[in-house]
């Protein structure tokens, strides 16, 4: 079972590469995969014309997650919970111990700056 601390920070590291890798490899295509520069607001954004006038801007997006969690409890760890995620059916203990298992979704969103194509 991962840890949910280990699942959100590898999802994040995960989105992260995968803009940085797509920014490289549409670059050829005139793809500009989140523009350091932007101009506008409420989801309506646009590249200025002259980057040069406009300092640096990054915006600050939401990165919404919503993810079951599973809680087990298990006479074998002593009665001690453990928190984190888990694929259906893995990580499951298939011993004769005595296993209370509870799962519950939990929704947060994280504002974060992604990684940016820098404009000239």
């Amino acid at each position: 079972m991962i840890e949910l601390k280990d699942f959100i920070s590898e999802t994040i590291k995960q989105i992260a590469m995968g803009i940085e890798t797509a920014s490289k490899e549409c670059a050829d295509y005139d793809v500009v995969i989140n523009p350091n520069i932007t101009v506008g607001s409420s989801g309506e954004y646009y590249v200025p014309r002259e980057v040069e006038h406009f300092h640096m801007q990054r915006r600050v997006q939401s990165l919404d997650m919503e993810i079951s969690v599973i809680v087990s409890e298990s006479k074998e760890k002593q009665g001690k919970a453990q928190i984190g995620i888990s694929s259906i059916g893995a990580g499951m203990n298939r011993s004769n111990n005595t296993q209370s298992v509870n799962e519950n979704k939990v929704r947060f969103t994280i504002p974060i700056c992604l990684p940016v194509t820098k404009l000239d």
